[in-house]
């Protein structure tokens, strides 16, 4: 029967020619639309980290019929559903004969299955490889990148001595990888931090990590930095880009277990040692960590070095999880030896037919009590329902957790609810409400409060070589009255913000591509309104006989309130994700060139120009330049061997 099927699916691919459809995505293309996928913000740095993994996973595509639940989790573009579906169709079939039979399964289209191309494969199990330490290293492969950034005209920092350092950045990381194990070591210096051994060891931040897994019942080990994600986040969670993603299923948290940690970025990792052990259904995972956090992520000017690494963090933590096919459920623990914080929690994960739930339960040595629950009703291939609840007690805090909140882990309570309709083929439309309450104060809001949010996105793809994104969002939260200057107790208002955006893209041929788009605010407090807007074209073009990509980029933007600020995506260069917010009024032109002499080979320039034409200065401070015009200039070489 498995035979049959796979030759009638042949067939069928011959006689309709889908063999050229869908295509093989790049992947700074998965990456763009990721970006189009999540809610605008300035998270750089979990976005940062999707990028990074998406690179990584890339370079050593994964076994379609070895792959397990966990690895596909990972991938932002996989929803609960879709992962489910294809592991019930390897158990129902067996292992896969190509990776076109991706087409077979429900809730895979042709979108889906182009965006795993880059990452997965198909090979039978008896050609892998014997796990050793000798196929390791002969098999792995090997990448150095070096980047540097550099901005002028000179900000105020430079010339008046403020600031210890040169107007360059430099980044620098070695990473070996392989499917069993991964080195990766790197060094990261900002614009204005010195480069020298009186302030800084060389450069102002490392990162390394040396990690073995699927080793007999030793499933990962990894020493020195790594990230943790465990349950629903009420305890660890290193990565809160699920929490900005508009896939209403993804709201859930469903990544369990450590990873290597790749980034350059000075937070959200753990530094030690870390193991996770497989017994059957059964995974024990432990960790010892010590962490100097930063309470300033730059360190530019002598009073910040004074700050640089005055906060240790010594923790233990443990997680035991019992995983079975329709559900899940673990228990974690963490300590932390200074503080003498505890954080015990119980979460769980489920499939009931139709419904898939998800939550977890937390407390804290002072009583403080934390729950998040989420459940997603699958109605049929067409629609689904979700809600989510939430309760984080004034008591409850947690140092290495991030799940779903609109303002952290502490004294909040909240209800989402949301529907996703695919009403016609092509057609995609989702959809939910937020609302919020804080029992005491907050940030920048001086008495106990409450909020909403409201969000709608359509989604229209015809084709692979056309995309329409339509959203609206809709915010209202309490805020402190500056404007009440005479007054000497602080009053509160309200403040609401829409927000609109457009996207279309078009792949005019497989050498040129086309993006426009539009975003637009509304921010009104008191009796004042606010209006911003931004449009932006995105051109793309690859020559064909010469290995050269061309990115340019044109936005023009009015945005006369800073806190009504637009974020809008562009491309970047390899392992680098830039999300930059406009405010003011002027243009922003990005020029991008992407060089591959060789396979082995990568060599990117980037220039952004801002020119502003609401003021002679910009920025305040000591990141104050003179003059409307701020150039930066980011260069970098990539060789893989």
């Amino acid at each position: 029967m498995r035979k049959i099927l796979f030759y009638i699916l042949i067939l069928w691919f011959m006689c309709t020619k889908v063999f050229s459809s869908p295509t093989t995505k790049s992947i700074e293309d998965i990456v763009s639309e990721f970006s189009e996928n999540t809610h605008d913000n300035d998270n750089a740095d979990d976005n940062n980290s999707i990028a990074d993994f998406l690179y990584k996973a890339a370079e050593n595509p994964m076994n379609l019929n070895e792959i397990n639940r966990e690895y596909l989790e990972q991938f932002p573009f996989l929803n609960e559903t879709q992962i489910e579906n294809l592991l019930e169709y390897r158990f129902d079939y067996g292992d896969f004969q190509s990776i076109y039979e991706l087409s077979l399964i429900k809730n895979f289209d042709d979108e889906t299955i182009s965006n795993c191309l880059p990452f997965l494969i198909v090979y039978a199990k008896a050609d892998l490889e014997k796990v050793s330490l000798k196929n390791i290293f002969k098999f792995a492969k090997h990448r150095i990148t070096i980047r540097a950034d550099y901005g002028f005209p000179q900000k105020k920092g430079y010339t008046n001595g403020a600031y210890l350092g040169k107007a360059w950045a430099s980044y620098f990381k070695y990473a070996f990888t392989h499917k069993n194990a991964s080195i990766a070591v790197s060094m990261d210096k900002d614009a204005g931090e010195p480069f020298d051994w009186k302030y800084n060891k060389g450069f102002d931040f490392y990162s390394g990590h040396i990690s073995i897994k699927d080793i007999k019942h030793c499933k990962l080990m990894i020493i020195g930095d790594f990230k943790a994600n465990f349950g629903q986040g009420l305890i660890y969670k290193s990565n809160s880009y699920h929490i900005n993603s508009t896939d209403l299923a993804a709201l859930c948290q469903r990544q369990d277990g450590f990873q290597p940690f790749f980034s350059v970025s000075e937070q959200g990792f753990l530094r030690g040692f870390a193991t996770t052990l497989q017994f059957n259904k059964i995974q024990l995972s432990a960790f010892a960590s010590h962490t100097q956090y930063n309470s300033e992520n730059y360190h530019r000017t002598i009073s910040s070095f004074i700050k640089k690494n005055t906060n240790n963090s010594y923790s233990l933590g443990f997680n035991a999880l019992y995983r079975h096919k329709f559900f899940k459920i673990g228990s974690s623990f963490c300590y932390e030896f200074l503080s003498k914080k505890i954080n015990v929690g119980l979460d769980y994960r489920a499939k009931i037919k139709r419904f898939y739930i998800a939550g977890e339960f937390a407390v804290n040595e002072k009583g403080g009590f934390a729950t998040i629950n989420h459940i997603n009703f699958l109605m049929n291939e067409k629609l689904s329902f979700s809600a989510l609840y939430r309760y984080y007690d004034l008591n409850y805090n947690s140092t290495y957790g991030c799940a779903y909140s609109e303002s952290g882990l502490n004294d909040e309570q909240g209800l989402l609810i949301g529907f996703e309709i695919r009403p016609f083929r092509y057609w995609k439309i989702s959809a939910f409400a937020d609302v919020f309450a804080f029992k005491s104060f907050k940030y920048q809001i001086k008495q106990p409060s409450e909020g909403f949010k409201t969000f709608c996105q359509l989604i229209y793809t015809p084709n692979n070589n056309h995309y329409i994104l339509l959203r609206y969002n809709c915010k209202q939260m309490s805020v402190n009255d500056n404007d009440d200057n005479l007054s000497h107790t602080q009053t509160v208002t309200n403040y609401r913000k829409h927000s609109l955006k457009f996207t279309y893209q078009a792949k005019l041929s497989d050498f040129f591509t086309f993006q426009t788009g539009a975003q637009s605010n509304i921010y009104i407090k008191n009796s004042n309104i606010d209006y911003a807007w931004l449009l932006y074209m995105d051109f793309n073009y690859i020559f064909i006989k010469f290995p050269l990509q061309i990115s340019l980029k044109c936005a023009f933007f009015d945005v006369p309130l800073y806190e009504n600020r637009i974020y809008c995506y562009e491309k970047d260069v390899l392992f680098a994700y830039s999300s930059p917010s406009y405010s003011g009024q002027g243009f922003r032109n990005c020029l991008m060139l992407k060089y591959m002499p060789s396979a082995q080979w990568s060599i990117y320039i980037k220039s952004a120009l801002n020119f502003y034409t609401d003021r002679e200065t910009i920025a305040s401070a000591n990141e104050e330049i003179i003059g409307n015009k701020k150039i930066d200039l980011r260069l970098l070489v990539s060789f893989k061997f």
